[in-house]
């Protein structure tokens, strides 16, 4: 026979799980409070890169494309791919960091990581360059294919530089 807990019980627990849930939802994060705030800005600066490198993706992924606006999101991700590295350095893993400890002892792999990222990036680049010119307004529809699938692969190539980083580097 099981040992059942009566309804109004049950409904306390859930609401105190509930509510647990909620209050540390609401824990605020630790504020960078070192000068300069290296940890804030290159945090902000990685986010500001994500907004444009998640819609190019999309593009590439599930369509429509559209040539000029890939290029807009790319510039500004261009301009965007080495101010955060600057913020990185052997005394900047503390609150609110969301790095593992590795990431200010092991600087040589660290460097290495962010050195495969910019090439990745640069790639990307010589990608935009020469694949974007080839989308003429009335281009054929073979040449836009081969034209997305190049730089698709370009762009997979820096998603992959940035989650091998964050596979050996950021807290999950």
């Amino acid at each position: 026979m099981m040992n059942r807990q009566p309804p109004s019980r049950v409904l306390g627990m859930f609401c105190a799980a509930v509510a647990a849930l909620l209050l540390s939802a609401c824990q605020p994060e630790p504020q960078d409070t070192k000068p300069g705030q290296p940890v804030a800005t290159r945090q902000k600066l990685f986010k500001a890169m994500l907004r444009e490198f998640e819609p190019m993706g999309v593009m590439l992924r599930e369509g429509p494309f559209d040539a000029a606006r890939f290029e807009g999101h790319f510039r500004r991700f261009l301009d965007l791919a080495e101010k955060p590295w600057p913020y990185f350095r052997e005394d900047t893993c503390y609150p609110p960091a969301k790095v593992k400890p590795q990431t200010c002892t092991d600087l040589a792999g660290f460097e290495r990581r962010k050195e495969a990222f910019l090439g990745a990036v640069a790639g990307l680049n010589t990608a935009v360059q020469k694949e974007l010119g080839t989308l003429a307004p009335q281009g054929s529809a073979r040449a836009e294919t081969q034209a997305r699938a190049a730089l698709k692969a370009a762009y997979d190539r820096v998603y992959d530089t940035c989650q091998d980083c964050h596979r050996d580097y950021r807290k999950k």
